[in-house]
């Protein structure tokens, strides 16, 4: 996460880094993404970490970074991926599958 703003009482744009050596989020500079957040302080009924999908709000071409608005639910059982990420600081990292 490089950076953060509240967008209202429970919403959040964030933010974050590509990983080095990596230009644009997508394959395709052209074409819009979606990315699969994995939250692995949280299981599911089958005992596997938590998963939410996420479109990116930047656009696709944006290099270096790509942006996410991102609304924070009360965790309950089952979710809580949102919470998590609006909760990150500047520093810290997300796991995420890009999805094709």
């Amino acid at each position: 996460l490089v950076d953060k703003w509240r967008q209202s009482h429970d919403s959040w744009l964030l933010r974050f880094a590509l990983p080095p050596g990596r230009k644009y989020l997508g394959n395709d500079p052209s074409l819009p993404t979606c990315i699969s957040v994995h939250h692995n302080s949280s299981f599911d009924e089958d005992d596997k970490p938590l998963k939410k999908s996420y479109s990116p709000v930047s656009h696709p071409a944006a290099e270096g970074i790509f942006d996410l608005l991102v609304k924070s639910y009360r965790p309950q059982p089952g979710g809580g991926v949102g919470d998590a990420i609006c909760n990150l600081q500047p520093g810290q990292h997300l796991v995420g599958k890009l999805k094709s």
